[in-house]
């Protein structure tokens, strides 16, 4: 499962997650002390996770989510090891989306937060999707409301500041609401209006500082559809496969715009959507059901005090400026200050020092703990440096620094994929396809050895040997539509046209949500099959939330279309949507211009801004993709190939970046055919 989460919500807008202890335990010893304020740290500066230090029973810092919206706590597996934790007494139920488990339950004999010591802590381990890292974020876990029913919880949006008051010396205020805490949620009522709907709605809430808005659950009391716009949006949880399309992650929901929510004593104007999942399923009669969860879009820029013993909630506006504290510097200084304190590993502190824009301090690092590593962990090592050396630019140090590594050591790294793209894009072909056999051979129940096989198949022209390696792929991973977008490569290759958007199609349907299936259909598409074109068209505009449309390919279809006017109202959508929200100036340049680059308009802007983003940021695949589809669009053939070409050196195990890349070469070839390419460039034309 993808280190990516770890979060007791796996990522999900919707948590809903919680826990029913199997067998019980011994209390927490009520804190005492004085109010006191710590920090609180963001992945990003408007990153809706926010994350805690707490020194751990070893003395060491760990970093937590801290979530309100889970009853119980949860430690990643790599701290549970090194704290040596016994897990095999007792164990805990936990819930999600798509998936129930049982998982052992632990205890912390001893947690420090914000100068209070928890004699004891129950924590769960080894939940399915909680692991190590949130992102490229070192995270030891998150802290539930077994942890901060405690206090008087006060956390500051704005100011990113959590104070811990105990609950004897505290009193939360006039203007508040009722709570009721069962142990386990924070349940409290929220009353909304919609500019959609007539009226006030009053639902059931869990307050979860770890979900992303409104969402609603069940038939929750609304009554019908009006005012919501119904389609399909991918909802991760225990049990999915978000790397698969058409394995669960895919559920059609309802969302509903909302103009003002009231709760905590207070009544907020808001301008975002309620999520409604399972809306067609009855909850039951429980009269303490909850029917929704309430997190970061409602309680941004705000206070939210949770008097848990008192059971009041009180809403208040956010005093003082606005302040980010970045989770990886905070790692980094602390590391620099007080190594004694902190258990990050090399690759961590590589990871941590990549994410903040010091590379090149990551690569040497790494260089210089290779010697030392034992041999599984120099072979990670050997794998990140790859990635470095890529993002870098320097392909040759990339290739040079996996050599030692065997093609079942790659396999067990998921680096075989990258590798043998790389050696193709290389013109090592024979290398590649020696590797890819040697895996194949070895690990005949790996997907990844047949789809890496399949494509040093391809690059020798062989479509038939790769077709029949991405079907031996298909079978062994379970998923008969698995690697779509491959074997419409190879399709197109052996000359199937009609094959490849057969593929493209079942794409299409499957996740609508991904744009690129109907990007490249409509780029194949020939006069006869725009009809079906324009059907898939309007069947993902059917099939799709307004609001989370992927706007740039559907603009960029309309434009292939030549329905110039949705182009770039589609397009106008997706840059007011898209762009704002990115973290940096690269990386906002890089979005307008991708849009202008999809509609072929203001060509001549979009050229230089996604220059200056690569003059400011250095080479990155995703922006020489933006820069080769703009110089195509201009006309620029040799210098479309040429940056398609580093994107896909970048990125080599990314089928896309492959396709874009075939694209045009094809159209290189007419063009040297009908002999429009400069003589002096046909040298440089990739094989």
């Amino acid at each position: 499962m993808s280190r990516r989460s770890i979060h007791a919500h796996l990522l999900v807008a919707a948590g809903l997650l919680w826990g029913t202890l199997v067998s019980g335990g011994p209390g927490l010893a009520a804190p005492g002390g004085d109010p006191h304020s710590i920090d609180v740290y963001r992945s990003r500066p408007d990153g809706p996770k926010l994350f805690v230090f707490a020194t751990l029973p070893d003395g060491k810092e760990g970093l937590f989510l801290v979530d309100t919206g889970a009853d119980l706590s949860i430690l990643s597996p790599s701290t549970a090891r090194r704290l040596g934790l016994d897990q095999s007494r007792q164990t805990v139920r936990m819930s999600g989306l798509n998936h129930t488990t049982e998982v052992p339950l632990a205890s912390l004999q001893g947690l420090t937060i914000a100068g209070h010591t928890l004699d004891e802590v129950r924590v769960a381990v080894g939940v399915p999707g909680i692991q190590d890292t949130f992102g490229d974020l070192p995270i030891d876990g998150l802290l539930g409301n077994n942890v901060w029913e405690h206090f008087v919880f006060d956390l500051n949006y704005a100011t990113n500041t959590l104070t811990l008051r105990p609950p004897q010396a505290s009193r939360i205020g006039r203007k508040s609401s009722p709570i009721h805490y069962d142990g386990g949620h924070v349940h409290t009522v929220v009353q909304f209006r919609s500019p959609t709907r007539d009226g006030v709605h009053t639902v059931r809430v869990a307050v979860d500082t770890g979900a992303t808005g409104l969402i609603l659950r069940g038939a929750s009391g609304l009554g019908d559809e009006a005012g919501t716009t119904e389609g399909m949006e991918t909802v991760l949880g225990l049990g999915s496969d978000p790397s698969n399309p058409g394995f669960g992650t895919l559920q059609r929901t309802r969302r509903l715009p909302l103009s003002s929510l009231h709760l905590g004593g207070r009544t907020l104007d808001v301008d975002f959507e309620a999520r409604w999942l399972a809306f067609d399923q009855e909850l039951g009669e429980d009269p303490l059901r909850v029917t929704g969860l309430l997190g970061y879009e409602a309680l941004a820029h705000q206070r939210l005090v949770i008097d848990y013993r008192r059971r009041r909630l009180a809403l208040k506006p956010a005093r003082g400026a606005d302040v980010h504290r970045s989770a990886h510097e905070a790692w980094l200084d602390l590391y620099a200050s007080q190594p004694d304190r902190v258990d990050l590993t090399v690759f961590e502190r590589a990871q941590l020092m990549t994410s903040t824009g010091r590379t090149r301090e990551a690569v040497a690092l790494l260089r210089t703990a290779l010697s030392s590593l034992e041999a599984s962990q120099a072979r990670r090592a050997r794998v990140s440096l790859a990635h470095l050396h890529r993002s870098l630019g320097e392909h040759a140090e990339a290739l040079a620094v996996l050599s030692p590594l065997t093609p079942e050591q790659l396999l067990l790294h998921r680096e075989l994929l990258p590798h043998i793209g790389a050696l193709i894009l290389a013109d090592r072909r024979d290398e590649a396809r020696q590797i890819a056999r040697e895996a194949a051979t070895a690990q005949r129940l790996h997907p990844d050895a047949w789809v890496a096989l399949a494509d040093a198949q391809l690059a020798f022209e062989h479509p038939e040997a790769a077709h029949e390696a991405l079907l031996q792929a298909a079978e062994v991973s379970g998923n008969p539509d698995a690697f779509l977008l491959r074997r419409a490569r190879v399709a197109l290759a052996s000359g199937d046209r009609n094959g490849a958007l057969a593929l493209l199609r079942r794409g299409v349907k499957l996740n609508p949500l991904d744009g690129k299936f109907l990007w490249f259909q409509a780029s194949l598409a020939g006069p006869e099959d725009l009809p079906t074109v324009q059907a898939d068209l309007d069947r993902i505009l059917r099939r799709t939330h307004p609001s989370n449309r992927p706007l740039d390919f559907l603009a960029g279809t309309f434009s292939l279309l030549g329905e110039t006017d949705k182009a770039m109202s589609l397009a106008s959508e997706g840059l007011s949507r898209d762009c704002p929200k990115l973290d940096t100036d690269m990386a906002r340049a890089n979005c307008e211009a991708w849009y202008d680059a999809l509609t072929a308009s203001e060509l001549p802007a979009a050229a230089e801004r996604i220059q200056g983003a690569l003059d400011a940021s250095g080479p990155r695949g995703e922006y020489l993709d933006t820069d080769a589809l703009i110089r195509f669009r201009q006309g620029d053939l040799e210098r479309a190939l040429h940056s398609a070409t580093e994107a896909a050196r970048m990125l080599p195990g990314d089928p896309y970046m492959m396709w874009q890349l075939d694209f045009l070469k094809a159209r290189w070839k007419v063009a040297t055919a009908q002999a429009t390419v400069p003589e002096r460039a046909l040298e440089q034309v990739p094989e």
